[in-house]
């Protein structure tokens, strides 16, 4: 955390020298190609941009060497596509735009223009990784920051209405985000048969009058249907196909009443980023966790953070299971005669 303190400062005082212009380099070649990695550092991005300061979010291409690497080049040049439309979506277009450029572009934009200030100068200059860092560094801005900078940096659902998918309405419900790789990565994050069922019966006693919403990409949702029809579950919602991919996956998240998490995939930094309350079960991965019972210093009581042990090294998950929650009173959380979901006002 230390090493986030020192960046995180570095920022701020280049901030309050009247900066000019802040540069923020996802290099492929260094950078994790997750979403959840590409969130940490757009929460940064957000911060400079809640300051009025011009914020250039650039993205490194793969480099020539990059077919002897286990992605595909052309899957690497899809998803870095998905990840400018992203940024480009949730930065202010006013001081914030996100481009690319070839491994030989790199230094002419990295060339000072006016103040201009580079977050892990030195990492991005000799092409090392920083990525993991970028979650602690956005806690400490955060922590330090006034009302008004948190506010117009966590994400709302207002800024994801426009990526809501059109026409989908199954009335008040909660969103549940599951993981499921094709390619059998990190499969400890898949919920199995009976965490499913452990996850779904605790969201009907807590939201009896919501739909639950499975949320995931079409594989995902194409698993999650089998297994709830092998289960003879028949009342929850699948975000595919009716949303076509991760923004307007997120604008489904932010559009529900609570979030639900277990060992899951990126998707929820955008709920962690925010107000809508949530819980969440799983290990911390590159971050620390702010305080012994939460993640970040803006988590509220209507937000629960869970920390587990990474899947590799749990030999029961049954454990983790019996933590499902945990921290929850007992109250059921009902739907408002306004039409408005209960978004969890008790913990």
């Amino acid at each position: 955390m230390a090493w986030a303190r020192d960046e995180a400062g570095r920022l701020r005082r280049a901030i309050d020298r009247d900066l000019d212009r802040f540069v923020l380099v996802f290099d492929t070649e260094v950078t994790g190609l997750g979403y959840g990695d590409l969130l940490h550092m757009l929460g940064v991005a957000r911060f400079v941009v809640a300051h009025d300061v011009r914020t250039e979010f650039v993205f490194v291409e793969p480099g020539a060497d990059w077919s002897g690497r286990s992605d595909a080049a052309s899957d690497v040049d899809e998803l870095l596509d998905d990840f400018i439309g992203i940024v480009s979506a949730l930065l202010d277009p006013e001081v914030g735009r996100a481009w690319r450029v070839s491994p030989d572009d790199l230094p002419s934009v990295l060339e000072g223009h006016g103040r201009t200030h580079l977050l892990f100068e030195d990492f991005v200059r000799d092409r090392r990784p920083f990525f993991r860092d970028c979650a602690n560094v956005f806690n400490v801005l955060m922590a330090e920051a006034d009302g008004g900078v948190v506010d117009r940096t966590l994400f709302s659902p207002a800024e994801f209405e426009p990526h809501r998918p059109s026409g989908f309405d199954i009335g008040p419900y909660v969103s549940w985000q599951c993981r499921y790789s094709r390619l059998g990565i990190d499969e400890g994050r898949r919920a199995t048969s009976d965490e499913f069922i452990a996850g779904y019966e605790y969201l009907q006693r807590r939201f009896p009058d919501h739909r639950i919403l499975v949320v995931s990409d079409e594989s995902g949702c194409r698993h999650y249907r089998n297994l709830v029809g092998e289960l003879d579950i028949d009342d929850v919602a699948f975000s595919k196909p009716e949303s076509p991919g991760f923004l307007s996956d997120a604008a489904l998240v932010m559009a529900s009443d609570f979030f639900f998490w277990f060992r899951a995939g990126g998707m929820c930094i955008i709920p962690f980023f925010s107000r809508l309350p949530y819980e969440a079960l799983g290990p911390v991965m590159n971050e620390m966790m702010w305080d012994e019972e939460r993640l970040t210093p803006w988590q509220e009581p209507t937000q629960t953070f869970i920390e587990l042990e990474k899947h590799q090294f749990v030999a029961d998950r049954t454990l983790d299971v019996a933590l499902i929650g945990s921290r929850w009173d007992g109250q059921p959380n009902r739907f408002m005669s306004d039409g408005r979901g209960d978004r969890g006002v008790r913990p």
